[in-house]
């Protein structure tokens, strides 16, 4: 045992989390490369993508590889994102001429990804004061340009920066950069819907030729918090559109601060072990988050599979975590899960590791959280 805080914590159960590890232990290939891939670092780089910057979302590289490569891949059929995000997804099978469809709880997300396929506005007038450029902004295009540029006023966490520049200097940068990616490379339309990735009402069954997503990371971020100054602005000029806070409930609860909804519990030997041990060690709030985060990606995989065509390659990037030192296997529970809701699995690359240093894990060593790339196919 040891000590934190002056308590003694009770001896950890590893037992359900080392036997999956091994289960899955040689089917798991170490691809080094996928660690460039699985970050949004590059998207700075790429048209239409570099608008916002968005450090959950992943490389647009990704989509290209899987448009090229994805065994049972039909192009004819849109590409499901349902967790679009910052719509890289969307936005580079619009680059690529190939259809696609993006699922986003967060409204404003949403509007500034179908912005990539708008025409350039007029400039606004001058000016540094938000106030007076918002009530100028007519047209979406002048909308999503003030929001680009309120963008850069604050870090990938939401929060202001402590010396930013003026609205009206980073608003010639944002219509410079605009400008540029529209005359050297037209977008046509750019489609994504707000809704929420458990149900994904409105798409048929079988409509969906494959699947490209990274869900929401076990309590990595709060991502309303990170778009919050954006949603304010946004929420001026379209009041009618679902509140942030609102949305929270459509969003996988994936960090301490979610709402309780009470779902019912995943019955898995890793989700049951994790969740005791942590009530163990006297965090419940923890203990309920794993609870509903597995239960709602559950849920989120039960309604890919029905929207996938038989036979469609589905690619999941997920990352492990670790909570009041209690080690979480994400990527393998779900994995588990998927196979449960209708998946084969294709391949499991390690593509890097999110913690320095591994730990024990009964008579594992270097066990560390990882991310990882799940390569599935839906079943017939």
């Amino acid at each position: 045992m040891s000590r934190r805080a002056g308590k003694t914590e009770p001896v950890e159960d590893v037992h359900a989390r080392e036997q999956l590890e091994r289960r899955w232990f040689r089917r798991m290939k170490d691809m080094p490369a996928l660690g460039a891939l699985v970050t949004g670092e590059r998207n700075r780089l790429e048209p239409y993508h570099r608008w916002l910057a968005y450090k959950q979302a992943f490389a647009p590289q990704l989509v290209r590889e899987f448009i090229r490569q994805a065994e049972g891949y039909d192009v004819a059929l849109p590409l499901l994102d349902p967790f679009s995000g910052s719509g890289t997804v969307a936005i580079e099978a619009a680059r690529q001429g190939v259809p696609a469809c993006g699922v986003e709880a967060l409204s404003v997300l949403v509007f500034l990804t179908r912005a990539r396929g708008l025409p350039a506005s007029e400039a606004l007038p001058p000016g540094d004061d938000l106030e007076t450029l918002a009530d100028a902004c007519g047209q979406p295009a002048e909308q999503a340009r003030l929001l680009l540029a309120r963008a850069r006023q604050h870090d990938s966490d939401g929060r202001p920066l402590r010396q930013p520049a003026a609205l009206s200097r980073l608003l010639e940068q944002v219509q410079a950069m605009i400008a540029a990616d529209l005359a050297a490379e037209p977008l046509g339309e750019v489609s994504v819907l707000q809704g929420d990735a458990r149900r994904l009402d409105g798409l048929a069954d079988g409509s969906c030729g494959g699947l490209l997503t990274s869900p929401p990371y076990l309590s990595r971020h709060d991502y309303t918090r990170i778009v919050r100054p954006l949603a304010s602005l946004y929420g001026r000029w379209y009041p009618e559109e679902v509140a942030l806070d609102e949305a929270r409930a459509l969003q996988i609860k994936a960090h301490p601060l979610a709402r309780e909804s009470r779902v019912p519990a995943v019955r898995h030997p890793a989700v049951e072990e994790v969740i005791a041990n942590l009530r163990a060690r006297e965090v419940p709030r923890m203990a309920r988050i794993v609870h509903e985060y597995f239960a709602d990606m559950k849920q989120a995989l039960q309604a890919a599979a029905r929207v996938l065509a038989p036979g469609a390659p589905a690619w999941i990037v997920i990352g492990g975590a670790r909570l009041a030192e209690i080690y979480i296997p994400a990527d393998l529970i779900l994995l588990e899960l998927a196979e449960k809701c209708g998946f084969a699995v294709r391949r499991v690359c390690r593509a890097r590791d999110l913690h320095r240093g591994g730990r024990q894990l009964g008579g594992l060593t270097g066990v560390a959280p990882r991310e990882t790339l799940l390569m599935l196919r839906r079943e017939a």
